[in-house]
């Protein structure tokens, strides 16, 4: 770990969404409980409201039964007309009340139908065997046999009547039973499952949180990593700016503000000793601390060839065998040459973006160029072009992360080439960072960013006494005068690590071998006089 401390807001505002989604689970579960409750209690009242229905029915059948069987026999033993009053009140209501007692009984358990149908059969019987002859005949030798046969059918009557009250009765157990262990389940699996759901969001709960730390942790690792890419970034390219009479530059570096999405970007900018500037932009492919490593290697090694070769094209050519003895990382880059007596351009690229020149009328063009990234084929097919620029011109170098922000490259051109002619039009003293400011705009900015804007100045500007100057002025080398640092003027690149590397006066093959890079010979067979 890197020792840094993870803030607690993110572990927090998991436990805390955690928490509120356990209590509304909770209060969800227990509602569905209650409701299941509610259903089963209606479903229990509703069954026992049905057998008591029944039940009341089935009363009813037995008290017609009793007021039959003694009307006949009041009637039998009397004479008189009077018992038969309730006897046929009875047998009127008897076949409707059966019939009733069928359907609510039967709804209930449908073993009551067959009990039901015995019931009537034997009330029929009884009517037919004792009641009926007894009443029209009343014959008494005939009497003792009639009473003993009705005895015998009312005593069936009453013992399937009985079967039917305790059936529905062992019915009305059953369904109060199964009520109960109904209830009993659900609140048993509400308060089980309210538990399993409490503990499992808190396990939950608890992986959220690790995942919340270690993610707050990784975080701050990567901003760290691009705090420290930046930083690297930054004093690689924090040399000072020569100071020419009649050129005048200007520069700058934006750092992705994305964790840990600082790339290889770079720009330089060298006056040489034979009176030329120097100039280079690249972008390595790739983003972190190796790209950086990787950019500040190949930035030294395009400038240890320049410094032996005058034609941009072979420096880029020799720069992509070095590259690809030792990596397979591409890099796209540009780099030549501006005599600050004439002010010809002579610059070459290899995959990079065209140059911008903004002309003294204040028109923009995109210069030529050609060839394929460093590092992807034998051959970059490299090209050197040749352009005369006049008093008043601007040229405007920069890497893909201000056109190709917003992943609409030709969109990103245009706006690059109005912001640079307004930028031209007023003249400010940082045009490298009004170009920036003003392409950007509000715009988040993905990739970093390095501008270079080189001013051929109308009429020569004053130097400081120790910047840096070609030899034909007062006939000293500025490579020396660059190194010192009370040399360096008030106007310099805007950032604050200092490099200390003094290139210009090294030996191009020394210079290769301090930045990393293995070769395969001495880089003198293949120099050209400057």
């Amino acid at each position: 770990m890197l020792g840094v401390q993870v803030p607690r807001s993110a572990v927090t505002r998991v436990l805390l969404r955690t928490s509120l989604i356990t209590i509304a689970l909770l209060l969800i579960t227990f509602a569905v409980a209650t409701v299941a409750e509610q259903l089963t209690a209606r479903r229990m009242v509703t069954q026992e409201e049905a057998v008591r229905r029944a039940q009341m029915e089935g009363s009813l059948v037995l008290r017609l039964q009793l007021d039959e069987e003694t009307g006949v026999r009041g009637y039998a033993l009397t004479g008189e007309r009077t018992f038969l009053t309730p006897y046929m009140r009875a047998r009127g209501k008897m076949g409707a009340a059966l019939q009733t007692f069928a359907s609510q009984a039967g709804s209930i358990d449908a073993s009551m139908v067959p009990l039901e149908r015995g019931l009537r059969a034997i009330n029929s019987r009884w009517l037919t065997r004792v009641a009926s002859p007894l009443i029209a005949n009343r014959v008494r030798g005939d009497r003792g046999a009639r009473e003993i046969e009705g005895k015998m059918l009312i005593d069936r009557f009453r013992s399937l009547w009985n079967r039917a009250y305790l059936s529905l009765n062992a019915v009305a157990q059953i369904d109060d039973r199964d009520a109960s262990n109904t209830l009993r389940r659900i609140l048993d699996g509400s308060v089980l499952f309210g538990v399993a759901l409490a503990l499992g969001l808190f396990f939950y709960a608890g992986v959220q949180a690790r995942l919340a730390h270690e993610i707050a942790t990784r975080g701050q690792e990567y901003e760290r990593l691009r705090r420290m890419t930046a930083t690297m970034q930054e004093a690689f390219l924090a040399e000072p700016l020569p100071q020419v009479r009649t050129l005048t530059f200007d520069a700058v570096y934006a750092p992705a503000l994305e964790e840990a999405r600082v790339g290889g970007d770079w720009y330089g900018v060298f006056a040489l000793p034979d009176g030329r500037v120097y100039f280079s932009m690249g972008d390595v492919a790739g983003h972190g601390i190796a790209a950086s490593v990787l950019m500040a290697r190949i930035r030294q090694t395009v400038l240890s060839l320049a410094m032996h070769e005058r034609d941009p094209a072979v420096v880029l050519s020799r720069a992509n065998d070095v590259l690809r003895l030792s990596t397979d990382t591409f890099v796209t880059a540009l780099c030549g040459f501006v005599d600050p007596r004439t002010f010809e351009i002579a610059y070459a690229t290899a995959g990079h973006w065209p140059p911008l020149l903004i002309g003294p009328d204040g028109e923009g063009i995109f210069l030529p160029y050609t060839g394929t990234p460093l590092g992807v084929a034998p051959d970059p097919g490299t090209r050197t072009f040749v352009r005369q620029a006049l008093p008043g011109s601007m040229l405007v170098l920069y890497t893909d992360g201000i056109t190709e922000f917003d992943h609409d490259v030709i969109a990103g051109e245009r706006r690059l080439r109005e912001v640079a002619r307004t930028v031209w039009r007023e003249n400010g003293e940082h045009p490298a960072s009004a170009i920036l400011g003003g392409t950007l705009h509000l715009a988040k900015q993905s990739d970093d960013i390095a501008l270079l804007v080189i001013r051929f100045n109308a009429q020569p500007v004053a130097v400081g006494a120790g910047s840096v100057r070609s030899e034909t002025e007062e006939g000293e080398s500025p490579s020396r005068r660059r190194g010192d640092p009370d040399s360096r003027s008030d106007r310099v690149h805007r950032l604050v690590l200092p490099f200390t590397s003094d290139p210009a006066t090294r030996n191009a093959h020394d210079l290769l071998h301090e930045s990393g890079w293995e070769l395969p010979g001495d880089v003198d067979d293949h120099e050209e006089t400057g």
